[in-house]
């Protein structure tokens, strides 16, 4: 967890994370998740599953929380305490065009 993996490295996780959730869904939506300042970007999916299936594949793939959005809004889960933040409205977050 928490850990920086090599570009690479990161390509194959994602290419077997998505493998893995074309068994609960094909409604995939890759995404790029930033921080607000962009100093972090971190290539990702939109998919609606559940919370269950969502924490297991969470734990599989080492993550230490998930983003949720429930009625446009957005909060991280902390898939060990399955504790949750509110972060505000997801529709506020999102930028359509590339970030430079």
């Amino acid at each position: 967890m928490d850990e920086l993996l090599e570009r690479r490295k990161n390509v194959k996780n994602n290419f077997l994370l998505q493998s893995e959730l074309n068994q609960f869904t094909n409604h995939i939506i890759p995404v790029i998740g930033c921080s607000p300042d962009f100093q972090h970007k971190e290539e990702s999916f939109i998919v609606k599953i559940s919370k269950e299936q969502t924490l297991k594949i969470a734990k599989r793939f080492r993550q230490r929380a998930v983003f949720f959005i429930y009625d446009n809004n957005l909060k991280i889960l902390e898939c060990s305490t399955q504790s949750n933040f509110p972060l505000g409205k997801f529709s506020d977050r999102v930028i359509t065009k590339p970030v430079a």
